[in-house]
């Protein structure tokens, strides 16, 4: 599985504390390289400002908190044209079905949250033996790459340092 091979190719990073070397001339080459596309730095060392900044981190748990009290339920339009009233409730049980298999759906929402703290975020859909969603996986900021700040999303599977080339993602 790719959340496999995610694991195992960041288990050097464990290790790396980007902010024991944080300068600003460093903080500056990070964001320029966010800049090109080059991810891997800038994301991980983001994550560790969200990890120590207390401030930061509240926020991220204000916005967290307030997400797990969402209803995600499928409900139907007030208004709902003649005729359509079944269809439109097999659509809604359908749907509720559907997103009904998703054991972390709550916590997927949460993941795409951080977006607005990181910039962005993505989920690779983990899938049963029937080809249904069971599991909305987040796969860590720093697999992603761009060639420049409009280019296509590659994944950079090893979490390589200072590149924007990659591959086609799962």
């Amino acid at each position: 599985s790719y959340r496999v091979h995610v694991a195992t190719a960041n288990l050097w990073r464990d290790s790396y504390n980007p902010l024991r070397s944080l300068t600003i001339t460093r903080a500056v080459n990070l964001l320029e390289e966010g800049e090109r596309g080059a991810m891997a730095d800038l994301q991980w060392t983001y994550r560790y400002i969200e990890m120590q900044d207390a401030v930061l981190g509240a926020l991220v748990e204000r916005r967290t908190s307030a997400i797990q009290e969402l209803d995600w339920s499928i409900k139907l339009k007030s208004e709902i044209p003649a005729g359509k009233e079944a269809v439109a409730k097999r659509q809604r049980d359908a749907l509720n079905a559907a997103y009904g298999k998703i054991g972390n759906l709550t916590a997927s929402f949460e993941a795409m949250a951080m977006a607005s703290f990181r910039g962005f975020a993505r989920l690779e859909k983990v899938t049963d033996g029937d080809g249904d969603v069971i599991e909305l996986a987040p796969v860590d900021q720093w697999f992603w790459v761009r060639e420049g700040l409009y280019g296509a999303w590659k994944l950079n599977n090893e979490s390589r340092i200072g590149t924007n080339r990659g591959e086609d993602g799962p």
